[in-house]
């Protein structure tokens, strides 16, 4: 597998597009077996993110078990990863910025800000933040970053903004409310926001605040607009692959873009995409005359002209949809649409693209490493509790990535085992202990462990994720491992190449190559969190096969 010298930057605000532009240039890298290159203090960070995140979540969770509280507690597993949820270039310090959403059932939530070394962006090859946007074109550590931004109109951002339902609701949701009816769910919430004013005022403010801030070093960035992508996902696949340096045909970018099209590319948050839209100017059939005029008067629609958008499809006089009419009804007696469960109605409230000055939240100040941005949470004792776990927990771990970038170079294990006696430190279970394994395992350990992996699996298993490691092992001896995977009647799956040829086989989604009396499932992928998920949709989909971890000291387990 070859490397890429460019190092890709993503920036643009939430329902830009931001989230699918980063998926495309992955699968672009992926369809092309290009990985980024990593100095070893960059890998000795990724092999250690595991425990890191671990590290840090458990200490959170204890609070709650604490309190009793454990089985409550709501923290998605896309912020169980320590660089998880939005991330920034903290102003005047040489950190970034992280937020986690935390919740708890029948208690409300809070918002936790941790601070790191700059280093731990790192861990995406894709590097992406919402925030500051001429921050990052002048940051002189990001100055080699090829910077992309991604626009989409700003009343159509709004809209998808007022139907959103964000990670933490889609964890309440997926563990409290299995089964319930999306698309009704979205209807109320966001009838609910468009008929609150201090709600849309703030989704305006926010959005405004950072496009102020972006035209000005627009020139800067290559500007991918969402509109393009619906319209011919292909071209603007083509276009994302030149800007890195790459090729793709029109039959190659289609075969990137079909287990893209129109799908949630989230593992965890289960509800990111709205099934059956993504349209183009969708906010035409839900906004009212007053949204409109409270952008015109902020300002919000002179934004939207430079950005290439006009108003030319929207009418005052058009006839009023069923969803309009009870929004006309509730905007017309200045009420706010009500929604019929709370706890959803604290949780969908939104986090990261909201300007909350007009909500009366409450905050807590931490000591160096974090801070509480927002909270309803009904216990104060929880959130100073959870804050003084994080200022603890950062200060270890950021210790750690300081000592790992300061490190003068050498091997990945040279590295690392500069850290290891820190890095047990952090360790306070078995699990903890098995993730430090990991993270200290060589190369060869490795790849050990992967062989005999495949080679003690059952006939017909699968082989799910064809991360980097199984690549670089299938490299040391192709035709060996080709004949091994025939000889086992291997099946294997990973959605980013489904529809693609590996070792001479089909690769397939996951849920296209689980049979009945599936003997085993392989999980390839280095990262411990997306091999966490994988083990509970594999035993969700498969309760009878063997689950087998090649990373895992105890490498098979039901």
């Amino acid at each position: 597998m070859r490397t890429l010298d460019i190092q890709p930057l993503v920036v643009g605000t939430p329902r830009s597009g931001f989230s699918l532009l980063i998926a495309m240039i992955q699968r672009i890298m992926d369809y092309r077996k290009v990985s980024f290159a990593r100095t070893p203090q960059q890998e000795a960070i990724t092999r250690l993110m595991p425990l890191f995140s671990y590290a840090l979540n458990k200490s959170y969770e204890d609070v709650f078990v604490a309190h009793g509280l454990g089985e409550r507690l709501l923290y998605n597993g896309e912020f169980q990863l320590l660089v998880g949820g939005p991330k920034w270039l903290v102003p005047g310090e040489p950190w970034m910025g992280v937020r986690k959403y935390i919740g708890c059932l029948g208690h409300a939530d809070f918002l936790l800000v941790t601070k790191h070394p700059r280093i731990l962006f790192d861990y995406h090859g894709v590097r992406h933040s919402h925030d500051a946007p001429q921050r990052w074109a002048e940051d002189p550590g990001f100055s080699a970053c090829h910077r992309f931004a991604t626009i989409r109109h700003p009343l159509d951002m709004f809209n998808s903004a007022v139907h959103s339902i964000n990670a933490l609701a889609s964890e309440y949701l997926q563990r409290f409310r299995p089964g319930a009816d999306e698309s009704a769910l979205r209807r109320e919430i966001a009838l609910n926001k468009l008929s609150d004013p201090r709600i849309c005022k703030g989704l305006m403010s926010h959005q405004l605040k950072y496009w102020k801030e972006y035209l000005p070093c627009r020139p800067r960035y290559a500007e991918l607009r969402w509109e393009d992508v619906i319209a011919d996902p292909v071209a603007s696949l083509q276009w994302v692959a030149t800007q890195l340096g790459l090729e793709l045909s029109a039959t190659e970018a289609e075969a990137v873009w079909k287990p893209m099209d129109h799908r949630n590319l989230l593992v965890y948050h289960q509800h990111n995409y709205r099934k059956g839209h993504g349209i183009v100017g969708d906010w035409l059939t839900h906004l009212r005359p007053a949204h409109v005029r409270m952008a015109r008067e902020m300002g919000l629609l002179e934004v939207a002209e430079t950005l290439g958008y006009s108003l030319d499809d929207w009418s005052e006089d058009a006839p009023a949809n069923e969803f309009q009419q009870v929004l006309d009804d509730c905007l017309n007696r200045g009420e706010v649409f009500p929604m019929t469960d709370p706890e959803l109605a604290g949780f969908c409230f939104n986090k990261s693209n909201i300007d909350a000055s007009a909500f009366n939240f409450k905050s807590f100040a931490g000591r160096k490493w974090a801070y509480v941005e927002r909270s309803t949470l009904s216990d104060d004792a929880i959130v100073q509790a959870v804050l003084e776990r994080a200022e603890e927990g950062c200060e270890a771990v950021n210790a750690i990535a300081l000592q790992i970038e300061a490190s003068p170079g050498g091997s990945v294990e040279k590295i690392l085992s500069q850290v290891a006696d820190a890095c047990a430190g952090l360790v306070r279970d078995d699990a903890g202990q098995a993730l430090l394994d990991q993270a200290l395992m060589t190369d060869g350990a490795r790849n050990g462990n992967l062989l005999n992996a495949l080679q003690g699996m059952s006939p017909g298993s699968i082989i799910w994720g064809l991360g980097k490691d199984l690549l670089q092992l299938r490299a040391q001896n192709e035709a060996g491992f080709d004949a091994l995977l025939r000889q086992k009647a291997a099946r294997l799956a990973d959605a980013a190449l489904a529809g693609r040829s590996f070792a001479g086989l089909e690769v397939k989604r996951f849920e296209d190559c689980v049979t009945d009396q599936m003997p085993d499932v392989v999980m390839t992928p280095f990262s411990a969190q997306t091999r966490i998920q994988m083990r509970r949709s594999a035993a969700a989909r498969c309760p009878q096969a063997r689950i087998i971890d090649p990373y895992r000291t105890a490498s098979a387990e039901h």
